[in-house]
């Protein structure tokens, strides 16, 4: 039996002309519970096409309250080019 990993984020575009977006997110948010994170954003069916810089956001975040604060990886070093 495979077991799901602790945790998952899941940036949808909830403008996705294809399908019933929000809902999707909306059920998978319901199905798995604690397991995902559901990040939905005014996007289409592609987010990281139409509006990287909030999906950058959104994965930016969700590592830093997840990973790096339970302490499993350290932060980079801020670059001097940054």
């Amino acid at each position: 039996m495979l077991r799901a990993p602790p945790c998952r984020a899941r940036h949808q575009g909830v403008l996705d002309p294809l399908n019933d977006a929000a809902g999707r997110a909306r059920e998978l948010g319901e199905a798995c519970g604690a397991l995902v994170e559901v990040s939905t954003l005014q996007a289409g069916h592609c987010p990281h096409d139409e509006v990287p810089d909030l999906v950058n956001r959104e994965l930016q975040r969700w590592i830093e309250q997840t990973i790096l604060a339970k302490g499993k990886v350290a932060a980079p070093a801020a670059s001097a080019a940054a």
